[in-house]
């Protein structure tokens, strides 16, 4: 990575700071590479491609009330952000 000049940056800690790319990554794995075998990069990067279609667009996620994040962004765009004051 030094030699690329790319650097890994955490967020805050908190304890669910990789909860998300936690899950995310655990279902590539479980989801997608476990279940496939790729002839060559070319063939890995289509299917990649299809598998992060089917995550946002169809796949239920259960952080999200079980619906695809597009359909959660689609049900919530329509909502104003309230922020409320303790």
């Amino acid at each position: 990575m030094d030699e690329e000049e790319i650097s890994h940056e955490f967020g805050m800690k908190s304890p669910n700071s990789q909860a998300y790319i936690e899950s995310f990554f655990s279902s590539l794995k479980r989801e997608f590479v476990e279940k496939n075998e790729f002839l060559n990069l070319n063939d890995l990067s289509n299917e990649f491609n299809v598998y992060l279609g089917f995550y946002n667009k169809l796949r239920p996620h259960g952080s999200l009330n079980y619906n695809s994040p597009i359909d959660f962004s689609q049900i919530h765009s329509n909502y104003e952000e309230v922020l409320v004051k303790p």
